[in-house]
């Protein structure tokens, strides 16, 4: 038997896992080997996950997706989020997860939905949440193009208070992406990827370089910070320059433009609310993680400049979310 406390793989020939809760339990030991699952697809309508049915794929990063569905028990409407079982291998990966649930489920925060339920089942790690009715800011952006900036600043402030409040409990996204954020019908911004965030693992295999996503990785910073706080940041910029400009702010072809993009960020042609957030979307993209501000320190900064407050925001945010057709 290894150390205590030393994270352990999951054996190759035991595929299926399910776990075991109980009142004092805890998240150790909680392992017993089941009858093997077949992997789950993602994109796949009107599926069953226990007493949960899969109506339809809502967003979708790495190994995760984010799926609207249905309490099969109390006909309650749920947001079903699913983390594929290569990103979570080991006990400590799993001890993780089951920490940063329970860290969430505590949260007093309207961007972060308590869960209802949560665990491995049928070969795939999930978190279901009560849903609020809403699209991903990808989604918002096909939708209705650019954003007012009004608009798309109101949504931005949300993102960076949800990262403040995320941030103060030491709890990263670590890829903020449009797909990784949600608006409600509601008007409120929710970060559904804080729940599912883990030590993903390599594959292995080495992509060829004409293969690569240029502008999907335009939304992962370069340089990051000791406590990866900073990456959070460098995405809700990226988010919020995603807003302004209708769709992916920046559209890099070949590396080259895309190690210029990292080496000095700018933005053309993005529609402007004021100066001084200008700067700050810049700040927060900067090449260097030190040179990014704090997300609270980025939020205080978009109060200042707009005036809006508390329920202003989500006003704003509600109105983005009517036009793009949500019912509230």
């Amino acid at each position: 038997m290894g150390a205590r406390g030393a994270s352990r793989s999951v054996p190759a020939g035991a595929r299926g896992w399910r776990t075991r809760w109980g009142p004092r339990t805890g998240c150790a030991g909680l392992l017993e080997s089941a009858p093997a699952h077949q992997a789950r697809g993602h994109g796949v309508a009107d599926e069953l996950l226990g007493r949960f049915r899969l109506l339809d794929e809502v967003a979708k990063a790495d190994l995760a997706a984010l799926y609207r569905g249905r309490d099969e028990i109390s006909g309650q409407a749920v947001s079903v989020a699913t983390l594929e079982p290569e990103s979570i291998r080991t006990i400590g990966d799993q001890r993780a997860f089951l920490k940063r649930v329970r860290v969430l489920a505590a949260m007093d925060s309207p961007h972060v939905s308590a869960p209802l339920s949560y665990g491995f089942l049928d070969g795939t790690w999930f978190v279901a949440v009560p849903d609020s009715g809403g699209v991903s800011l990808r989604q918002l952006s096909e939708r209705l193009g650019p954003l007012p900036p009004d608009e798309a600043w109101a949504l931005g402030a949300q993102l960076f208070r949800a990262l403040s409040h995320l941030h103060a409990r030491h709890v990263i996204v670590g890829q903020l992406t449009p797909d990784a954020v949600l608006l409600g019908a509601d008007g409120v911004v929710r970060i559904w990827r804080a729940l599912l965030r883990a030590r993903a693992r390599s594959s292995g295999k080495t992509l060829a370089l004409g293969k690569l996503d240029f502008v999907q990785m335009i939304y992962t910073p370069v340089d990051a910070g000791q406590d990866k706080r900073d990456r959070d940041v460098y995405g809700a910029g990226m988010v919020v320059a995603h807003l302004l400009a209708g769709g992916p702010p920046v559209q890099p072809k070949k590396l080259p433009e895309l190690i210029a993009f990292f080496q000095k960020p700018r933005f053309d042609d993005l529609p402007s609310l004021d100066e001084r957030l200008d700067a700050l979307l810049l700040e927060s993209v900067a090449p260097t993680a030190t040179a990014r501000p704090p997300a609270r320190g980025a939020f205080s900064r978009i109060l200042a400049v707009t005036g809006i407050k508390g329920r202003q925001m989500e006003r704003l945010s509600a109105r983005a979310a009517e036009r793009a057709g949500l019912n509230a």
